[in-house]
């Protein structure tokens, strides 16, 4: 047990490192690069989460294959010979994204994008956007052999090399050598390329000590091919697919619709709003083979234990906070980067995207519940269904209303997703599944929105700066004690358990 707190608290030590070096240093980048500059980090962040969508969900299969492959040496090695053709796939996936790249760099980089930057910084930037991202791409299938060897300490050692590279090093850099941004992104693709080196490295001597350690045995097994291998991984791929134009949509028609030096902060507030994968990361990193590990083992009790206890900690950690930024949002970012442009833009768009992204988190829920019980089909037909009506929308209220409406409808969109399919999940998939909403997430809610408007009405608003940060430090900090307290009053009245029917 001390040994499991050991490894979470170090996985929470790395995200939180992450998270923090990365919101802290982004004014020092604006100071040097500038807006529009800064602009193009922010569409460096969307085009990296668009391309994941070549990923097609193959990374989150094998971590499931390889997991349930491991019953003896013969059915991981044949798991080993399909992974070792998806690699192939991947290099060739990698090295033509970045002829395409390219192209686009050269052809429609600077026609996209509404900026006073010359051409050849915006096509040169681009164009080693799409290198990164290729660099990056081929780590994919071995961080899913980590992932499925539970080799939390490994992957967050290096999450923590690739953060150190590419953000303090990067603005190291920066200000000794080349203030601009085109050296901005050769440091980035130094970082990537370290990081996936590292991450094939390990990867691969995790494959072999897995091998190693598992026995034969005589039981039949049916041979694992490539072919069975996509073919399951169609309805997972299908989601993610989704999933990335969902929630990229709006950002990628803001590019075009917004001038690149508004842009720029928009993508602060979703920068700043970041945070929220501090908890949601780690989260989905030890849940995701532990829940599946405990279904396919019909350890039902520990399996309810993980996804219970890992909800209260969202409601803990997140609510408050999401609640906190309706009412201080813009006098954190102004204690944070010391710029009253910047703030008074940001905080219009902060609350809602940060709110949305709490709705999502709680939304991945439902997708935990179906990924690891091997059920994704009426998953994504409603998420087929949601993108249907989302994708469009988005465009339009970004090219209509650009960033403030495009932040509220987030809002709007995500809550509506998870108050209508996740807690029908919830309550399908669950004994008293409702008590996750009607005895936690509501109440939770109610208490916070009391207690943050009653501190707000007392206009506490210290003129420097720390003196200023640490106040709303404190604020937030005892609203989330609060928070706290009422869970550990309500726990024992909260009796959830798995409907076997479902399991």
């Amino acid at each position: 047990m001390k040994k499991q707190l050991k490894i979470v608290s170090y996985v929470y030590s790395v995200r939180i490192y992450t998270a923090l070096i990365s919101i802290f240093l982004i004014p020092y980048i604006i100071k040097i690069v500038g807006y529009d500059s800064y602009g193009l980090v922010g569409f460096y962040a969307i085009l990296m989460a668009c391309l994941n969508i070549l990923d097609a969900g193959i990374g989150g299969v094998l971590a499931r294959q390889a997991i349930v492959s491991r019953e003896s040496r013969q059915s991981f090695i044949e798991f080993t010979a399909v992974f070792n053709k998806v690699i192939k796939i991947f290099i060739f996936i990698g090295v033509s994204v970045s002829i395409i790249g390219a192209i686009f760099a050269h052809q429609y980089s600077k026609t996209w994008l509404n900026t006073s930057l010359s051409d050849e910084e915006v096509q040169f930037c681009t164009l080693l956007m799409f290198c990164i991202f290729a660099v990056r791409y081929i780590q994919g299938p071995y961080r899913s052999i980590l992932l499925s060897n539970e080799s939390q300490v490994a992957i967050s050692t290096i999450n923590f090399v690739y953060i150190t590279l590419s953000q303090p090093v990067t603005l190291m850099f920066l200000l000794y050598f080349r203030q601009d941004i085109k050296f901005y992104f050769i440091v980035q693709f130094m970082a990537a390329a370290i990081n996936t080196l590292l991450t094939v490295v390990y990867g691969e001597y995790i494959k072999k000590k897995i091998a190693l350690s598992l026995v034969d045995n005589n039981k039949l097994e049916s041979k694992i091919s490539i072919k069975v291998i996509f073919l399951f991984a169609l309805q997972l791929s299908t989601l993610s697919i989704l999933w990335i134009i969902v929630n990229q949509s709006d950002k990628l028609a803001l590019t075009k619709f917004m001038q690149l030096s508004e842009y720029a902060k928009y993508s602060v507030a979703v920068s700043v709003s970041a945070i929220i994968f501090v908890i949601s990361d780690p989260l989905n990193q030890i849940l995701l083979p532990r829940l599946t590990r405990s279904y396919t083992e019909r350890n039902y009790e520990t399996y309810t234990k993980y996804f219970t206890y890992a909800y209260y900690f969202v409601c803990l950690c997140l609510v408050p906070l999401a609640i906190f930024l309706f009412f201080f949002s813009q006098s954190l970012l102004l204690a944070w980067s010391g710029d009253y442009e910047l703030a008074a833009s940001a905080s219009r768009y902060l609350p809602w995207i940060f709110l949305g992204g709490v709705f999502g988190v709680f939304s991945n829920f439902c997708f935990l519940l179906r990924y690891s019980s091997g059920d994704l089909r009426n998953h994504t037909l409603v998420y087929l269904l949601f993108s249907v009506f989302v994708v469009p929308a988005n465009i339009y209220i970004a090219n209509k209303y650009h960033g403030v409406g495009t932040s509220i409808f987030f809002c709007i969109s995500s809550a509506t997703l998870f108050f209508s399919w996740s807690v029908y999940n919830f309550n399908k998939y669950f004994v008293s599944g409702l008590d996750f909403i009607v005895k936690l997430l509501i109440p939770v809610s109610l208490i916070c929105c009391g207690y943050f408007s009653f501190i707000n009405s007392l206009k506490i608003e210290p003129s420097d700066r720390l003196i200023s940060f640490i106040v709303l430090f404190g604020i937030g900090f005892s609203g989330s004690v609060i928070v706290a307290f009422y869970i550990f009053l309500i726990r024992k009245k909260i009796n959830i358990k798995l409907r076997l029917k479902n399991a």
